[in-house]
């Protein structure tokens, strides 16, 4: 008998199967990658090259999309430039038109025949400049040109405060004097005498509150224990203005900010940080004869000087006690108190203002109340808001000086008028353009409740004669709004039942339609920076309604002895710096710009604490550039970004001027009516021609950053595709042979597979046989 051992097929075949697996699975690796061209499907393949790949697509598809952002900036750009080239056809031949209407040989027919093309062709400047658009883009009216959108200081500001401590209880007869009106107390006189001091004071508050007396109803009274708390209505460092006194009781004890009377004190910690006193001012005339006559006009003097100061010269200012405060004209200034004397009258000036905006001290209730600015070779001393300067008697303030090359236009400050409607103690952000809706309501003969809500403020004021023998100030309160007011005119409209006080109310609403209630806000956007630092600007309007700022255009002087003109262009109207400002602005020297269309709207820009020169071309370029920056004019983010790569800095700001007739006739529209117009015609359209051309070379300057950028995005895009490719991408060559040899391992292994499987069968049977 043969012994046959036990036979395994698997013992035999497995590896060749393993193998079989291997080069199958190579095989289909490799077909994938041939049939699709990559050679990464998962993070498995190969790690870092997957990463890697997968970032640098990414980049790729952002390149691809700056690739189209530039092609789109480039066809905007090419919009522009073909209504830029129209307006440049027009100017040319509106030059030629000027050209013709100045010669001497055409009549006054003849020049008025080319005037009304000449006037034609202006129209058309227009809308090409307004018309011309990429998609709902205006390209050419501003929209483009770097303007920066005004967003203005709407909030009140802080409210001054103070206090008044009742260290005993009052006794009859005694006195306390608020703002300089004496409050008695006691049975029969203004307040009662309550159990206690704090119960005093509550009575006290009461009767301050309900006051009728504008002195006192300016204010809010709010007692607490044996504190009296005193708020003015109105914030504002005017509101510090307010006096508490120590003189009229030896209980009293006053809180605030002590003065040059041991006895006076002041509100203390208004500050002008929004809408302040003075902030509202109203022009016009009134409506309806029920009011009194508007005529709201600061006190001012004016220092005049035929030369310059000498040294120990003085400007005496009142020091609101009975006394002059002096100011002494140095050559070497070291003191708060002295000005320092310039190289002539207006560094002098400028000097002065400096001085005196920058003075504090026990001394300066008066200084506070005036504002400083320079005219040439004047300095103008103006009450900071209407009526009259006073001290703290509510006497006239005096000024005076020792001066040889100068002298003063008055000696008081009293030439202010304040009849009508005063509306600079509001602080109501809603309380600008045009003003209705009062209410009243009959609470007796000729008495009335007059109420007016603007905005979200109620206003109301007890009117206890509506037909006053003489003119009569009402004074309109509100909780939170400030205040104004309204003097009413002798004779007045009789209230005999509930429908004459609505007659009544109709007749305020006639007396205010016919103003125009303006204000002057902190422009918020102003930033100062560099020598701007400690800078301010406002802005003066009736209407605060999608106000931009278009552009910033600094002139130097002419020649020596002339002035530099600055421009501030909002909303396509021109704001121009005031005549005599030099070449130069001084410390804290405020410079207004008004309203070449409306001396009413006007913007102050008052300097920090560094002189400023724009004297010369060099120096009054730099200047402009640091008031563009200021106003946030042309910075990124102005006009349009156009993203031209894959990081964030990789931005284009498209910026193309207003070319609006207003821009560029700067705001005066030139005629050629005459022969003098014709003249000065060719004057603006030669300036006028510069402008567009500028305009043309910026537009022409970003073609050319766009066609290189574009050169850019499409190199970059070549290279890191190439990188890309080489990471992720089949090599075909090495992976046919892959492919190849996979394919061979794969037949071989069959092969072999069942030549093993066929070997096995037969020595199997040879076995069984053999048994």
């Amino acid at each position: 008998m043969v012994y046959a051992p036990a036979l395994s097929s698997s013992a035999f075949i497995a590896p060749a199967i393993f193998a079989l697996r291997n080069a199958n699975e190579q095989l289909a690796t490799s077909t994938a990658r041939l049939s699709s061209g990559n050679r990464l499907f998962r993070i498995g393949d190969d790690v870092a090259a997957f990463s890697v790949a997968t970032r640098l697509q990414a980049q790729i598809s952002g390149l691809k999309q700056a690739a189209q952002n530039t092609a789109q900036a480039d066809s905007l750009l090419q919009v522009a430039s073909g209504g830029l080239t129209q307006i440049r056809d027009i100017l040319d031949s509106m030059t030629a038109l000027a050209t013709q209407s100045n010669s001497g040989g055409l009549t006054d027919t003849d020049r008025s025949f080319l005037q009304t093309q000449f006037a034609e062709y202006v129209e058309e400047i227009d809308r090409i400049a307004g018309n011309t658009s990429f998609g709902d883009l205006a390209l050419l009216d501003g929209s483009f040109s770097g303007e920066n959108t005004v967003t203005t200081e709407t909030t009140a500001a802080t409210k001054a405060t103070g206090s008044l401590v009742l260290n005993t209880n009052f006794s009859n007869g005694e006195t306390v004097v608020i703002n300089g009106v004496t409050v008695t107390a006691g049975a029969g006189n203004d307040f009662t005498i309550g159990v206690d001091a704090a119960a005093s004071l509550v009575n006290l508050a009461a009767f301050l509150n309900a006051s009728t007396n504008r002195s006192l109803s300016g204010a809010t009274y709010t007692p607490g224990g044996n504190t009296l708390s005193i708020s003015y209505d109105a914030g504002g460092t005017l509101g510090n203005q307010f006096t508490l006194s120590e003189a009229g009781s030896a209980d009293v004890t006053a809180s605030g900010t002590a003065t040059n009377n041991a006895n006076i004190y002041t509100l203390t910690g208004g500050l002008d940080d929004g809408l302040n006193i003075g902030s509202v001012t109203s022009t016009g005339t009134i409506g309806d004869a029920v009011v009194n006559t508007q005529s709201q006009t600061a006190s001012s003097v004016t220092l005049t000087f035929t030369g310059n100061a000498v040294d120990t010269e003085t400007l005496r200012i009142d020091n609101g006690n009975g006394g002059y405060r002096d100011f002494t004209f140095k050559n070497s200034a070291t003191l708060s108190t002295e000005i320092q004397i310039g190289s002539d009258a207006a560094a002098t000036i400028r000097n002065a203002i400096d001085t005196l905006t920058q003075y504090s001290g026990s001394d300066d209730y008066v200084v506070r109340q005036l504002s400083f600015t320079r005219d040439g070779d004047r300095l103008i001393i103006s009450n900071s808001k209407s009526g009259a300067v006073t001290d703290l008697a509510a006497a006239t303030a005096d000024i005076a000086e020792t001066l040889t090359n100068a002298s003063l236009s008055a000696a008081s400050f009293n030439n202010g008028t304040a009849t009508g409607v005063d509306a600079s103690g509001v602080t109501n952000a809603a309380f600008v353009g045009t003003i209705s809706g009062f209410s009243a309501t009959r609470t007796g003969a000729d008495a009335v409740t007059a109420t007016l809500t603007v905005g979200e403020k109620l206003y109301t004021a007890t009117i206890s004669d509506t037909t006053p023998g003489v003119a009569t100030t009402v004074r309109f309160n509100s909780t939170s709004g400030g205040f104004f007011d309204v003097q009413l005119a002798a004779g007045g409209f009789t209230v005999a039942t509930p429908d004459n006080a609505t007659t009544y109310a109709q007749h305020l609403n006639a007396a205010f339609a016919t103003l125009t209630f303006s204000q002057n806000r902190d422009i918020t956007e102003f930033s100062g920076a560099g020598s701007l630092v400690g800078a301010s600007a406002k802005i003066n309007l009736d209407d605060f309604t999608s106000v931009k700022i278009d552009s910033i255009v600094v002139t130097a002087p002419p020649g020596v002895g002339q002035d530099a003109v600055i421009d501030i262009t909002v909303n396509g109207e021109i704001f121009r710096s005031a005549s005599d400002i030099g070449g130069a602005l001084g410390e804290h020297e405020s410079l207004i710009f008004t309203s070449q269309d409306d001396a009413n709207r006007f913007i102050t820009l008052t300097n920090g604490g560094t002189a400023q020169d724009f004297d010369d071309a060099t120096s009054a370029a730099t200047f402009q550039t640091t008031l563009r920056t200021a106003f946030g004019l042309g910075t990124a983010g102005q006009g349009v970004d156009f993203q031209v790569g894959t990081n964030v800095s990789d931005k284009i700001s498209v910026v193309i001027g207003n070319v609006t007739s207003a821009e560029l006739f700067d705001g005066v529209t030139p005629d050629i009516s005459t022969s003098d117009n014709a003249e000065d015609a060719l004057d603006t359209l030669s300036t006028a021609s510069d402008t567009l051309q500028s305009v043309l070379a910026e537009v022409g300057a970003y073609q050319s950053r766009l066609t290189a950028a574009s050169a850019v995005i499409d190199s970059s895009i070549t290279g890191i595709t190439v990188a890309r490719s080489a990471l992720a991408d089949t090599d075909i060559a090495a992976e046919s042979t892959e492919y190849a040899q996979a394919s061979l391992k794969i037949n071989a292994a069959v092969a072999v597979i069942a030549q093993t499987a066929k070997l096995q069968s037969s020595l199997l049977q040879a076995l069984q046989f053999s048994n």
